[in-house]
């Protein structure tokens, strides 16, 4: 397995707190560096995402509430408020990671996602893939892969769902997993609420 730790930093956007109400835009440049900070630079450690949940006093939620960001797996799940924002991370024991938000310009943040992902880290390549989850009148999906030049059966699945419904629970997850390119790789990389 290679070792993600190159480039991420360098992808990752500036502190996570700020002094005034967040804009649209600050609020989706808040969530892409949630994600980066959580998911993307503790892809391979558990222990590493919950050390950096500890650091900031974030245990996590009970049990019972978790398992509206696990989806009846097993894992982790925490809360967070940034500038006034609310947002969930949640990880499984078998690596699938996601961030959500409860309110969202999902317009901002499918900009914000594409200029995150878009562009891997060499020798890595990016590249758009087919959602996992399916796109309505009200909901957008889009995926990219990363994957290594020499292994053409495998990558990592970034995916963005926005709603904009505003009386959606949530209006944005942004999810991170390894990846088997075959037939149903997509549908098992995505938690069943982003189907």
């Amino acid at each position: 397995m290679r070792h993600l730790s190159w480039a991420l930093a360098g992808l990752l956007l500036s502190p996570l707190a700020a002094a005034q109400p967040a804009s649209p835009a600050t609020q989706a440049d808040t969530f892409n560096q949630l994600f980066g900070t959580t998911c993307m630079t503790h892809l391979n450690s558990v222990d590493g995402l919950t050390a950096w949940m500890a650091a900031r006093n974030l245990a996590p939620l009970d049990d019972t509430v978790a398992q509206s960001f696990l989806h009846g797996t097993p894992g982790r799940a925490w809360a967070i408020t940034l500038d006034g924002d609310q947002y969930a991370v949640s990880r499984t024991d078998a690596g699938l990671c996601a961030v959500y938000a409860r309110r969202m310009d999902g317009e901002q943040l499918q900009s914000r996602f594409a200029a995150l992902v878009s562009k891997a880290p060499a020798p890595m390549t990016a590249r758009p893939t087919p959602s996992p989850a399916s796109s309505t009148a009200t909901r957008r999906s889009v995926s990219y892969l990363w994957s290594w030049p020499d292994e053409t059966t495998s990558g990592l699945l970034f995916t963005l769902t926005t709603s904009s419904d505003p009386d959606a629970p949530l209006q944005a997850m942004m999810s991170l997993a390894r990846t088997r390119l075959d037939d149903d790789a997509a549908a098992k990389a995505a938690p069943p609420s982003a189907r």
